[in-house]
């Protein structure tokens, strides 16, 4: 059933009147708009925050998220690493030691009542105190100087002990003495001799405990023999730290000291956090003797992504907007030209103003959304200033008249055409990963905006500014003729063909086997969604992000010098996570996934995919009675004990380090890790957590051909939904739903045939697909059948669609591709390959929507004459 008139008047009549109303109080509505766009602008620029939250890349409700949540929770957020970069006999067997001892304080925040910060009130360590922004520091000199503490406190209690014992068995020996009849002189003489007796047995005990040790003095990180008791193995080497304190000093060239912010930090606090690391690092009161401080880790780069995206989005923007006015300027050569680009930006600004007024943050995908959404702004503009300036010239009309018949004539098709690609971009909420559906979000609310700035805004302008040369000047007719290939493609009739053989064209071959076409067009879909699955999706961090940034050069040296770039933990929770039986098989995880992903105590970390981090079981290992393991317990440091067990003791953290490779190659171990937890003993828990964890799933969601293929073909369903209420007839929506269709595959098969890989933004490319294609397909197709309903043949009909909405089409489509590959300029990996692949899916959907459309409107036409 078609629509009715009675629809089509309501709506026609409705925009007519705005259109009415805007046109007749131009100047109000442009002012209002350059007000309000340049408030929103405002808004946008100083308000809009980049973020680099995992809760954009996995649901809250996922299990990566819900496990790494509850690690922060009690041990705090994601770990920034401060790589000491020092030979390591240099950096603990000097007065460099004393150094990374004050670092480590600095970065904790640990001011003493009364004292000044190091470097003053106006220091970054003092900024990193006052915030509060750190929950623990857990580093090498004060694990150091921790374990001298604790020993010259054993020392301590065993000399007063020795002397209660001297004291003990002199009196025994005097009251024995006294009892036998022994003189008072006699008595004393075997006191003292009692008491000397027990002074050299415990100095006998001291000295082979110095013996066994080698310890020479009192246990101070001054002690050069009592740190290398501590931090290194002879037998690995001279040099060489203890496997089991890798986590602290992961090679004989590096210490790690591992800051954990506090938990519920925003993401400009966390940033802050950063940068008063860096700074402390930079103050002269720590510098090394020969080596130098690297502040790094996982959330770091993330960060700096962050940051990276938001100083790179106003430059492209503007890139866009000059490259989309050149290409506006050559393609539609007429007054008010610039319109459309300036209803784009308006769109734009209001858009993004938005979120920042709604306290909405800026993502790597919204940067990605800026090109779609100047595409589609531009392209409902240029439809309506098209139509416009057709009746002008057809009509005779005034400027204003020409206007708003244009409006009440054109809107119902570009609405519906919004309608099914608001539609194609709600399937992107079906998405499992939240930056996508945030960047669905924020197109669907671009597009209703973009409508009402087109209609109102458009209006306004157009009534002020419109004027009527030829539409087919020199330029367009280039761009027809070189750009899109309209007129020798597609358009095979009027004067064009006439008097020529068809058969000897490409158009006539289209036009006499329109069938054909549609086969042929069919077989390169199905070619194109069977080779879906084969596409590579690149999920290697370091190959998305800029090679020059600091962050990811951090990075790389820490994974260098330490073999790991990032930290995976496993979480016990219970009641019984210190129990001998627990710790024993706590430790037997470690070793067998360790041994499993390649480490080794002789060989250390390099090549490993897994290393050992910081874990309970290097100083408790749970093989002894539980009384014993409770006393083992005790004597554990508790600036040790608070880096791995909460402090009513349910839980129990144990890291791993973890190389930089592809998230698929990560995912793997993550994989092996989760089945070993699940063999945890009853009454435990275990989990597996951290924000390469989280970045795993991420990446695992969105390589998932089958997610992929539900989104696309949601997006086809709603757009044909939409497209059946709004047009009422299931001939008029199978025309562009056709095209649309058959335009996925092709898009698909080609990005197959250049070999250009997936990614992160581009992974959801199917629906954009969808929904660009959707209102091309529409737009023409809506066109051809209006010229039909006057009378007028089909091939007639096709050309004058083809050389009116087919020509504002090809306007609004080269728009919207300049706006794509300004991305290509992005040292962005992700946004320049996204860019790459948008440019050719719609470069491709084009090419599909102006072969298909026409078929499809033949073959129809014919069946409806047989019939």
């Amino acid at each position: 059933m078609s629509q009715t008139p009675e629809q089509t008047g309501r709506l026609s009549s409705a925009l007519t009147a705005l259109s009415h109303f805007c046109a007749a109080n131009r100047r109000v509505v442009a002012l209002f708009a350059v007000l309000l766009g340049l408030s929103f602008a405002g808004a946008a620029l100083f308000g809009l925050k980049p973020s680099a939250g995992t809760d954009s890349l996995v649901p809250k409700a996922s299990a990566a998220a819900a496990s790494t949540d509850q690690i922060r929770a009690r041990f705090g957020d994601d770990t920034i690493a401060v790589m000491a970069q020092e030979n390591l006999r240099v950096l603990l067997l000097t007065t460099d030691i004393g150094r990374l001892l004050q670092l480590e304080g600095c970065l904790g925040g640990h001011v003493p009542k009364g004292a000044q910060p190091y470097g003053g009130a106006a220091s970054p360590c003092a900024r990193i105190a006052k915030s509060g922004s750190v929950k623990r520091v857990y580093g090498p000199a004060t694990f150091i100087n921790e374990a001298a503490n604790q020993l010259t406190a054993a020392l301590s209690t065993e000399l007063k002990g020795a002397a209660i014992r001297v004291e003990t068995a002199s009196a025994k020996a005097r009251r024995e003495a006294l009892a036998a009849g022994k003189t008072q002189q006699e008595s004393a003489a075997a006191a003292a001799a009692a008491g000397e007796a027990e002074q050299r047995k415990s100095a006998a005990l001291l000295a082979r405990l110095q013996v066994q040790t080698g310890i020479k003095g009192l246990p101070s990180i001054a002690n050069q023999d009592f740190v290398s008791l501590v931090a290194f193995d002879a037998s690995r080497g001279v040099g060489q730290p203890k496997a089991q304190f890798s986590g602290l000093f992961p090679s004989a060239e590096a210490a790690l000291i591992q800051v954990r912010p506090r938990t519920g930090l925003t993401d400009a606090a966390k940033r802050e956090l950063v940068k008063n690391v860096e700074a402390a690092t930079r103050m002269p009161d720590f510098h090394l003797r020969s080596g130098q401080y690297v502040v790094t880790g996982a959330s770091v780069l993330a960060d700096s992504l962050a940051d990276e995206v938001a100083a790179g989005a106003l430059p492209l923007l503007l890139a866009a907007a000059l490259l989309m006015a050149l290409a506006l300027g050559l393609a539609f050569p007429v007054r008010a030209r610039l319109l459309p680009l300036l209803l784009a930006l308006l769109t734009t600004s209001l858009v993004f103003g938005g979120m920042a007024i709604l306290g909405l943050s800026f993502t790597v995908a919204a940067v990605g959304g800026v090109p779609v959404l100047i595409g589609l702004a531009v392209d409902y503009a240029v439809q309506l200033q098209a139509r416009a300036i057709e009746l002008e010239q057809s009509v005779g009309a005034s400027v204003e008249e020409s206007v708003v018949q244009a409006t009440g004539v054109a809107g119902p098709p570009i609405v519906a055409a919004a309608m099914a690609t608001a539609a194609g971009f709600l399937a992107l909420m079906l998405s499992p990963v939240p930056m996508v559906r945030g960047f669905g979000l924020v197109l669907v609310a671009g597009v209703g905006i973009a409508l009402v700035a087109a209609f109102a805004v458009g209006s306004a302008g157009l009534a002020g500014g419109l004027a009527a040369p030829n539409l087919t000047g020199r330029a367009a007719d280039w761009i027809d003729s070189a750009g899109l290939g309209i007129k020798g493609l597609v358009a095979p009739v009027g004067q064009r063909l006439k008097g020529k053989d068809r058969g000897s064209t490409v158009a006539g071959l289209l036009v006499r086997n329109p069938g054909r076409v549609l086969l042929v067009a069919l077989a390169l879909s199905l070619a194109g969604w069977a080779v879906e699955g084969n596409l590579a999706v690149e999920s290697d961090i370091t190959r998305l992000v800029p090679s020059g940034t600091p962050a990811l050069r951090n990075l790389e040296a820490l994974q260098a010098q330490t073999g790991v770039a990032g930290e995976v933990d496993l979480l016990l929770t219970g009641t019984g996570v210190t129990d001998p039986a627990t710790l024993k098989w706590l430790a037997g995880v470690e070793s067998g996934a360790l041994q499993r992903w390649g480490y080794s105590p002789k060989t250390g970390c390099r090549g490993a995919a897994l290393c050992p981090g910081v874990s309970l079981t290097d100083l408790v290992s749970g093989s002894g009675s539980p009384a014993e393991t409770k006393a083992a317990l005790d004597a554990v440091p508790e600036y040790f004990k608070s880096a791995v067990i909460t402090a009513n003791g349910d839980a129990v953290l144990t890291s791993f380090g973890v190389r930089l490779m592809p998230l698929a190659d990560q995912q793997a171990v993550f994989d092996d890790l989760r089945e070993r937890a699940k063999t945890a003993p009853a009454g435990i828990t275990a989990q597996v957590g951290g924000l390469p964890v989280i970045t795993a799933s991420a990446n695992e969601r969105l390589s998932d051909a089958g997610s992929r293929r539900l989104i696309t073909l949601v997006a086809l369903l709603g757009a044909a939904l939409v497209l059946f209420v709004a047009l009422r007839s299931a001939r008029r929506i199978a025309v562009p739903i056709a095209a649309t269709a058959l335009a996925t595959g092709w898009a698909t098969l080609a990005l197959w045939i250049l070999g250009i890989d997936l990614n992160p933004l581009s992974a959801a490319l199917g629906a954009l697909v969808i929904a660009i294609g959707t209102e091309f397909a529409v737009l023409l197709s809506e066109r051809s059948r209006a010229e039909q309903l006057k009378g007028v043949g089909v091939e007639d009909a096709l050309t004058h669609a083809f050389a009116t909405t087919g020509r504002a089409i090809g306007v609004s489509a080269l728009t919207v591709i300049t706006g794509f590959g300004v991305l290509l300029l992005s040292d962005i990996r992700v946004l320049r390959d996204f860019g790459l692949a948008t440019v050719v899916d719609l470069l491709v959907a084009l090419a599909a929507v102006v072969i298909i459309v026409p078929a499809m409107v033949r073959v129809l036409d014919r069946r409806g004459n047989q019939a």
